[in-house]
């Protein structure tokens, strides 16, 4: 019997599923390249175009710095909404709509399996050793989602950035 953990994750998973059954693999898929497009854009030329507009603004570097991060995050995830609504157009049809939606049920349930997956790491790494503890002992979601990690680290010969960064913060957190 799944503990009430598992039940949490598999029925956030199930959620997610239904948001990408919904919406549909084209939609889906085109938001997540949008998103990763958004992030790629904003994080290499949000520096350059600050300095851009420090010529025509008069702030400080920080406050334009993130207005010019935000400006273009927010101007490439509409770039990225409208090609996925002329890719939504071009491929969608009345014969294919069933496998648009099953394969946008499978979809949103893999984002949102990655999704837990991240949050979980990231409670890793958070010196909360007590609930991590707790959810490493209750939650078989977790424990297969942290051999996956293992395996992936392994395979690739990296070193584990999980006890990487919790030692970081526990550097930075203790005298």
């Amino acid at each position: 019997m799944p503990s009430f953990l598992d039940s949490l994750a598999i029925f956030f998973i199930i959620i997610m599923g239904y948001s990408g059954f919904t919406k549909g693999f084209i939609e889906e898929f085109g938001r997540l390249l949008g998103l990763i497009f958004a992030v790629f854009v904003s994080m290499s030329k949000s520096v350059a175009f600050s300095s851009y507009l420090s010529a025509f603004i008069d702030y400080r570097e920080s406050l334009l710095l993130s207005l010019s991060y935000a400006l273009l995050f927010i101007l490439s995830i509409c770039i990225g909404r409208i090609l996925t609504k002329f890719a939504h157009v071009a491929f969608l049809s009345v014969e294919n709509r069933l496998m648009n939606h099953s394969m946008g049920f499978f979809f949103g349930m893999v984002k949102g399996a990655t999704l837990l997956i991240s949050f979980v790491w990231f409670i890793s790494i958070l010196p909360l050793q007590k609930w991590n503890t707790v959810i490493n002992e209750n939650s078989n979601f977790v424990i297969y989602s942290n051999q996956i990690r293992v395996s992936v680290i392994s395979f690739f010969n990296w070193e584990d950035p999980i006890s990487l960064s919790e030692s970081y913060i526990k550097k930075i957190t203790q005298p």
